[in-house]
């Protein structure tokens, strides 16, 4: 049987304690008055929020979900560029990789007249270079500058050129030929 059946009052033992809540009350469960608990808790928590109280809370929370959102689209928008580079580098690799592997007499700018859709590509000659990433077909202007360095070392100088959302990027890479 329960413990509140078998004292005369209907109390549980917990409630018939003397209990000082915050320093500031004695009380007795016992002589009728509020269970000691109920001093901590204030009366307007009792009741629930009020419409205001909530409505802070739901603009709070949208502004917080859009700080987030806005920060979740700026790394998505850092990433691509990063692809886009990462991308512009490897072009830049492999066009000095055939560079090195031409023999040195014959390594020249490159003769090939060039159409780039990039903003302010400054070179008329070059190799148009398509690719794919994430579905959407970039144009890479790549341009091959070779000068002497006297009658054994040539420098020669790739540069790659992209649009990204009508900004224009540019990555150069330089490196030395000599005569074997």
């Amino acid at each position: 049987m329960r413990i509140a059946m078998l004292n005369n009052k209907g109390l549980t033992p917990l409630e018939k304690t003397i209990d000082k809540v915050g320093g500031r009350y004695t009380t007795n469960a016992d002589r009728g008055l509020m269970s000691p608990s109920a001093y901590l808790v204030g009366e307007n928590s009792v009741t629930g929020l009020t419409l205001i109280e909530v409505l802070i809370a739901a603009l709070i929370t949208l502004i917080l979900f859009f700080a987030l959102m806005q920060s979740a689209l700026l790394s998505i928008e850092m990433n691509a560029k990063n692809l886009l580079r990462d991308e512009a580098v490897r072009i830049a690799e492999e066009r000095t990789s055939d560079a090195r592997d031409e023999p040195f007499d014959t390594l020249a700018d490159d003769p090939v007249p060039i159409v780039c859709p990039v903003a302010g590509f400054p070179f008329a000659n070059g190799v148009l270079i398509p690719r794919e990433l994430r579905n959407i077909t970039l144009n890479y202007c790549t341009n091959r500058t070779v000068t002497a360095l006297g009658s054994d070392n040539k420098q020669v100088e790739i540069r790659v050129d992209w649009d990204w959302k009508g900004e224009a990027y540019k990555h150069s890479i330089l490196t030395i030929v000599g005569r074997l």
